[in-house]
């Protein structure tokens, strides 16, 4: 393994998120098998998609705000999502960037 710098605000391209967060961007910062770390950028207005989990999902609110399952998480929290966790669409108001951390 190597040491990674990436800036999220200049370096690579955003891409199109695929379903459930259609119509958010990520940026792949790192995959390795199916351990995956990225950045997931929300827009105003956002609304995803009620999925389940099949992985455990870290989450870590950069900028912005989302709410979810009637919570909110705003810049500087801390999200951790087991595997096999349903929960309904991810939702912003005013827009999101998150530090996404995937693994098995």
């Amino acid at each position: 393994m190597q040491e990674l710098l990436v800036n999220y605000k200049t370096g690579s391209k955003w891409e199109a998120a695929p379903s459930p967060m259609t119509g958010a961007e990520i940026k792949i910062l790192r995959q390795e098998g199916l351990k995956k770390t990225f950045l997931l950028k929300l827009p105003a207005h956002f609304r995803g998609i009620a999925h389940v989990h099949s992985h455990t999902e870290q989450h870590f609110v950069l900028e912005g705000s989302y709410n979810n399952d009637e919570d909110k998480y705003d810049t500087g929290d801390y999200r951790l999502i087991p595997a096999g966790n349903a929960h309904d669409p991810m939702e912003s108001e005013q827009g999101a960037v998150v530090l996404v951390i995937q693994e098995p």
